[in-house]
């Protein structure tokens, strides 16, 4: 009889279990990656808010190398283009 720890940890052998936790995993990378910010250079929280609901499905196809960017100029368009939903997060 096998043990609940190795069953916990042994290989996961449906390839479609492992693809959606790759996906996950892509995601959560996003998501950390656009909320990642500069000790004395905080982001607003409302900037947060905005980001992570006007990013959450792009997040997935860009590389994390690239989302810094991406955030800048997305916060950047954002606050030229909608500063009312900036005004009224918070």
């Amino acid at each position: 009889m096998r043990s609940i720890s190795s069953l916990r940890f042994s290989r996961v052998s449906e390839p479609w279990r492992d693809a959606r936790i790759g996906n996950i995993i892509v995601h959560g990378r996003g998501k950390r990656a656009i909320l990642a910010q500069l000790e004395y250079d905080p982001l607003p929280l409302s900037v947060q808010v905005a980001l992570l609901a006007v990013s959450w499905l792009h997040l997935d196809d860009i590389a994390v190398s690239d989302i810094q960017a991406f955030r800048k100029e997305r916060a950047a368009r954002l606050s030229r283009e909608r500063p009312n939903v900036m005004a009224s997060i918070f």
